[in-house]
């Protein structure tokens, strides 16, 4: 009877092992089959700093000889920002640096462009990750030099720009950028050249049309 015994405890031993062996088994196949599924990784908001370059065009209306007449010219530079994000709203600030080739006449005098840049403020709608559609406006200036015969005189002018345009992910850090704006130079502050028929303001409005490249950090 006690051989009995002992043989029922053994086999209840054998089983216990057995089902406490099993056990964590089942425990991490159920855990495994209830997993949350893999994350989806998407592309990061518009929100960060960023910097790039843009060329392009601009256009001016001047006069040649008495005769009207429109002058295309090179326009360039580089730029850095920051774009603030809330929801599908984007604002930020942005400033440039560049060079304006423009070349034109009027009244008989040359005018040249040079060096220029402007701070803007920035407030756009992102469609989606890869599309952010703003509009911009600011602060410009650019040096300018008038030559009329003999005399030569150069001036840094200021003025305000405004223009539209879109940014386009090209990949998770590099975005392309096209823009239209408007920029009117020497309406703030003095604009009076020197020139040989005595002094003479300068102000008046460019069209620019521009596309770039830009990367986000």
């Amino acid at each position: 009877m006690k051989s009995s015994f002992i043989l029922r405890l053994s086999t209840m031993v054998a089983v216990l092992a057995v089902a406490m062996g099993i056990g964590p088994a089942l425990a991490a196949d159920l855990s495994g089959s209830n997993a949350a599924p893999d994350p989806v990784i998407q592309l990061p908001g518009w929100e960060g700093t960023y910097l790039g370059a843009t060329s392009g065009v601009v256009r001016t209306r001047g006069d040649e000889d008495g005769d009207a007449k429109t002058s295309t010219d090179y326009i360039g530079g580089v730029f850095a920002g920051y774009n603030a994000q809330t929801g599908k709203v984007v604002y930020g600030v942005e400033g440039e640096l560049g060079y304006n080739g423009l070349k034109a006449s009027s009244l008989g005098a040359d005018i040249k462009g040079g060096v220029n840049g402007a701070v803007r403020g920035r407030l756009g709608y992102a469609v989606n990750d890869r599309l952010l559609i703003y509009t911009a406006a600011g602060l410009a200036a650019g040096r300018y030099t008038v030559k009329d015969g003999s005399v030569s005189d150069s001036r840094m002018l200021t003025g305000w720009t405004a223009g539209v345009g879109a940014d386009v992910a090209l990949t998770d850090k590099v975005f392309a950028r096209g823009e239209y704006r408007y920029t009117n130079i020497g309406s703030i502050g003095s604009n009076t050249f020197e020139t040989a028929g005595g002094p003479a303001k300068l102000s008046g409005g460019m069209n620019e049309f521009r596309i770039g490249l830009g990367v986000r950090f």
